[in-house]
């Protein structure tokens, strides 16, 4: 996977996926596994386990992954199926929670931590792996590195965002050379759980809606730019989104720019 180009955390989750499926199947040996064992895994994860078809699935590609790469087993894999995945809405949150949410956020690490998401977009570990030495003032975007897919991308640097890192800068120190966020081990960065404990803390304060979460930052931030008018082509490419068909969900939750467009009833001239 490695040589794959597979991040370390896609490789972690294969790992602990397999776990889990051998953990299953105790005393099985990988020589003796059969797809009618692999359907009947995935029948229970979706009846017992009551698991998301978003988790099923993680856990048949890493099984499929094994199977065909490291067994070598020739095998059609249409036979190991991966669930139809309902996607939902993404939750959006208003300018007043995003207001009422930094507000409440006394602590100035935890207040840059969530403005920069809410300010680049950027996701949560892509936030974590920051560094000083990826804002770029002169230029005033941030370089992302090693993003989905192990690409680069830069984003925009508010300028309320910079003096905002430049006190947190002052009032923390963190090393030139080092991550912005780093974490409780030196030479660390933050862990994403941690980013996600400081927002699930602030979100009864601030009176967030029970389905906001961490991601709810990076949502507002593609959905208030379309509202502001920001083509479509150019929150892509902020988002780090390969496929455009990714970003035009938003358009399903622009409230604001949903209600500028006319209706065509509004165009006729109905008889009296």
């Amino acid at each position: 996977m490695e040589i794959r180009g597979r991040s370390k955390k896609t490789i972690l989750g294969y790992a602990e996926s397999l776990d889990y499926f051998f953990k299953f199947y105790v005393g099985l040996k990988p020589s003796n596994l059969t797809i009618n064992k692999i359907n009947d895994y995935q029948s229970h994860l979706i009846r017992k386990r009551k698991h998301s078809p978003a988790y099923v699935n993680s856990q048949t590609a890493a099984i499929k992954f094994f199977c065909r790469s490291v067994l070598k087993k020739d095998w059609d894999y249409n036979l190991i199926p991966y669930m139809k995945d309902v996607r939902s809405l993404p939750v959006v949150l208003s300018r007043d929670e995003i207001t009422r949410l930094l507000k409440c956020a006394t602590n100035i690490k935890h207040r840059a931590l969530l403005t920069t998401m809410y300010a680049t977009g950027v996701r949560p570990v892509e936030l974590t792996f920051l560094k000083v030495a990826d804002i770029n003032t002169n230029e005033k975007v941030i370089h992302v590195r090693h993003g989905k897919g192990a690409k680069d991308r830069y984003v925009m640097l508010s300028d309320q965002l910079l003096e905002l890192l430049r006190d947190y800068w002052r009032a923390t120190k963190p090393p030139r050379q080092g991550f912005i966020f780093p974490g409780e081990q030196p030479g660390e960065p933050m862990n994403v759980d941690s980013v996600s404990a400081v927002f699930r803390r602030l979100k009864p304060k601030a009176r967030l809606g029970e389905k906001s979460c961490l991601y709810s930052l990076r949502h507002s931030f593609a959905t208030h730019l379309l509202e502001q008018g920001v083509d479509l082509r150019v929150i892509q490419k902020m988002m780090g989104h390969e496929d455009i068909s990714t970003t035009v969900i938003y358009l399903q939750v622009a409230k604001e720019f949903i209600a500028r467009v006319v209706s065509p009833l509004d165009h006729l001239q109905p008889g009296r």
